[in-house]
């Protein structure tokens, strides 16, 4: 059994970040992000405990956690794990989170 699954905003964010770090960077810098992240992805599934709340954001049972840059949202009330984004600390998340939440 997967420790998380992703949602499909997630999936698509997954690819367009390492898609543009490869573009940026080159494909090295690329696959370390994607190895960092799901590494984290990991350790979510495994201690779903570990993020926390961030209501100034978000007011939704959504928990936070990282690989840096990189923000994970994710809902802990699920088994496994749901991934709802993968998204760089410095865009604005709850813009972005308004049309992923119901």
């Amino acid at each position: 059994m997967s420790l998380y699954r992703f949602s499909p905003h997630a999936l698509d964010d997954l690819d367009a970040l390492l898609y543009s770090l490869a573009e940026r960077s080159g494909w090295d810098h690329s696959m370390d992000m994607e190895e960092k992240i799901y590494a984290a992805l990991d350790r979510i599934g495994r201690s779903p405990g570990i993020g926390h709340l961030r209501k100034d954001l978000i007011p939704h049972e959504v928990y936070f956690d990282y690989a840096k840059p990189y923000l994970i949202l994710y809902r802990r009330d699920t088994l496994p794990v749901y991934i709802l984004a993968i998204l760089h600390g410095a865009r604005d998340i709850t813009t972005i989170m308004q049309d992923r939440l119901p």
